[in-house]
């Protein structure tokens, strides 16, 4: 027999390949492949026992007022709040745990019933913060075509950016991005 290891999605395991050639798991560990359905945006978690589960997707909302601050609309009364933006995605995480372990099993929301994945999604606010000091505004305002001033409202709350002015400062920073991979 020959083992070889194969990785799918964030699992690792061992395969071994029997006399015939066929492949066989290890005992107590089932390959399991991950993808992202196109249409819908929910993520498919297929086993090859062909068992098929569908991961939900929980959207927070990240946003600044002196410090980073998470919710989500679809878990009412869950909060984190962090002065990072790697420390918010940790706080959340925790902070749902903790909701969860607070509830009685029939008021569990039934998007936490099963398996979920967290989507962060930072507002106009919370992206302009995270990038100052990294990218000045300036750079900001000739990538997207918004003035300097109009930004520093957003930034400091005094204006809410619609969506589209989001998108474009978005677009915005991964035209920079990109500009900066391409110097070499």
């Amino acid at each position: 027999m020959t083992d070889k290891k194969v990785v799918t999605g964030n699992l690792s395991i061992q395969q071994r390949r029997d006399s015939h050639g066929k492949r066989k798991a290890k005992r107590g560990n089932v390959p399991v492949f991950i993808k992202q359905h196109f249409q819908t945006g929910r993520v498919v978690k297929k086993s090859t026992c062909n068992k098929i589960t569908y991961m939900e997707t929980l959207k927070v909302t990240v946003d600044w007022l002196d410090n980073y601050g998470a919710v989500s609309d679809q878990i009412p009364g869950c909060v984190a709040t962090a002065g990072s933006y790697e420390g918010i995605k940790e706080a959340y995480a925790s902070a749902l745990e903790f909701h969860k372990e607070g509830l009685e099993a029939e008021e569990i929301p039934q998007c936490l019933q099963g398996e979920y994945r967290l989507e962060f999604e930072l507002t106009t606010r919370a992206l302009l913060f995270q990038f100052d000091g990294v990218l000045t505004r300036a750079a900001i305002s000739r990538a997207t075509g918004i003035n300097e001033k109009q930004l520093y409202h957003y930034m400091s709350g005094f204006r809410t950016a619609r969506t589209d002015k989001r998108e474009k400062i978005v677009a915005a920073i991964h035209e920079i991005e990109q500009r900066l991979i391409s110097v070499v």
